[in-house]
């Protein structure tokens, strides 16, 4: 038995797993992507009809077509504003946000959690979205929902504004 083979296997292995572990380099990189103001530019869905859909718990998704969002990346933070004239409850709303490491298909999602101007959630609600695009100008996210006991997609389309 090669004893020094062995030993150099289980280095390698020990690094693979510490490497493995860390951060992505792909999240590193969109979350200074995502820093900056952003409009919810376009709202549409996977089939064709009209839909009453509440986005987020919160807002119809006519109130929120239009809608600016402004991620912090240092501190995972946010801040939506809602400012249809039609719409019952407008002004801004604070939330959290991350994006974790791909799920087991290479897929990342974006996870928000609404909460309170003190950071605290006020019922312990978030919502997990796929981030299907990202660049520096657009990004994308897909949500699937059950709609008649079947899979309803609802795509979220972004238009960078800013990057303060």
């Amino acid at each position: 038995m090669n004893f020094k083979r062995i030993k150099t296997t289980i280095g390698i292995l020990s690094l693979l797993l510490i490497v493995s572990c860390g951060t992505p380099k792909e999240v590193i990189s969109a979350k200074k992507t995502l820093k900056g103001e952003w409009t919810l530019s376009d709202i549409s869905y996977d089939q064709a009809g009209t839909f009453e859909v509440t986005l987020l718990q919160d807002a119809p998704a006519n109130c929120m077509q239009g809608s600016t969002w402004k991620f912090i990346p240092n501190n995972y933070s946010g801040k939506y504003v809602v400012n249809g004239t039609e719409c019952l409850s407008t002004g801004p709303r604070n939330f959290l946000w991350t994006i974790p490491k791909p799920d087991a298909s290479g897929n990342y999602s974006f996870m928000l959690k609404p909460v309170d101007e003190k950071k605290k959630s006020i019922d312990n609600r978030g919502f997990r979205m796929t981030l299907a695009y990202l660049d520096q100008t657009n990004m994308t996210w897909t949500q699937t929902v059950s709609l008649e006991g079947k899979p309803f997609e609802i795509t979220m389309k972004f238009t960078k504004l800013t990057t303060n």
